[in-house]
């Protein structure tokens, strides 16, 4: 099942996201909505990769320590989504 937002309630999305959302969900917005480049989003998400390859401080867990949710989220819904994108593109 499929939701259409109007473009009123799009606007207001992207608006709030850009305001209060973390910053790499602007970034996969960017990508998403607005021709962003994958490398950005890759960029961005190297910033919370800790140095035992694990990722820390992405809105769950310690921000300190890397822990297995930052690290399941990042392998799971940036990197694997992200990496067959660029496969297709290249």
């Amino acid at each position: 099942m499929s939701i259409v937002l109007s473009a009123d309630s799009f606007q207001k999305a992207h608006h709030y996201l850009m305001k209060y959302g973390r910053d790499l969900e602007q970034e996969l917005y960017r990508f998403y909505f607005e021709n962003g480049h994958p490398n950005d989003v890759i960029r961005l998400l190297a910033q919370y990769q800790a140095d035992n390859g694990g990722f820390r401080n992405m809105g769950e867990g310690d921000v300190d320590f890397p822990n297995g949710m930052d690290t399941c989220m990042a392998e799971r819904k940036y990197r694997a989504r992200l990496g067959q994108i660029i496969r297709v593109q290249n």
